[in-house]
């Protein structure tokens, strides 16, 4: 995979300021810098100083997008870290999502016990847990990514978000989130 250099960063912030969204492909690609093997020298503006610098700039746009109320694509570039060199990097979309976010965004956590996951029709995208207190087990589902809700996953050749998925179900059984 090629990664986005400085240049296509710039193009797609200005793509964003006015277009006010990106493509997912293009979305993926500005978050393909934040993971894997690329993630250390994305961060470190010592060593790639004008990747770092674009993307700081993206990330003040993302800010602004949220805080006007936009929401896409470029949601799904925001990486929620442990890493702090990486979270200085994306403070301004942090900020923004932390004042101005909502629920679908935030969430990177989805948390089922054993009856809704023996009815989920995605179970290869849930973890089994054991609850330390009781024993029970759990199944979660987790995401580096803002916006987890609406990302797209394919299953079975169809295109389908967390999200959806989640609303059928508890539609269709007649559950209460608590």
């Amino acid at each position: 995979m090629s990664y986005p250099d400085s240049n296509e960063i710039r193009q797609l912030t200005q793509k964003l300021k006015d277009q006010e969204d990106i493509s997912l492909e293009e979305a993926n690609r500005i978050y393909s810098l934040l993971s894997g093997e690329r993630l250390y020298t994305t961060i470190d503006p010592n060593f790639a100083p004008t990747t770092y610098k674009s993307l700081q700039d993206w990330y003040k746009v993302v800010a602004c997008k949220i805080e006007q109320g936009f929401r896409g694509n470029f949601i799904f570039t925001i990486v929620f870290s442990d890493i702090d060199s990486l979270n200085k990097l994306l403070l301004p979309a942090h900020q923004a999502i932390k004042e101005h976010g909502t629920f679908d965004i935030l969430c990177n956590v989805i948390r089922v016990d054993e009856k809704i996951y023996s009815a989920l029709p995605f179970k290869h995208l849930f973890a089994k847990m054991l609850n330390d207190s009781t024993s029970k087990p759990y199944y979660k589902m987790t995401s580096r990514r803002a916006g987890m809700l609406y990302y797209p996953i394919e299953i079975d050749g169809k295109t389908y978000t967390a999200g959806g998925l989640l609303k059928h179900l508890f539609s269709c059984c007649n559950l209460r989130v608590a």
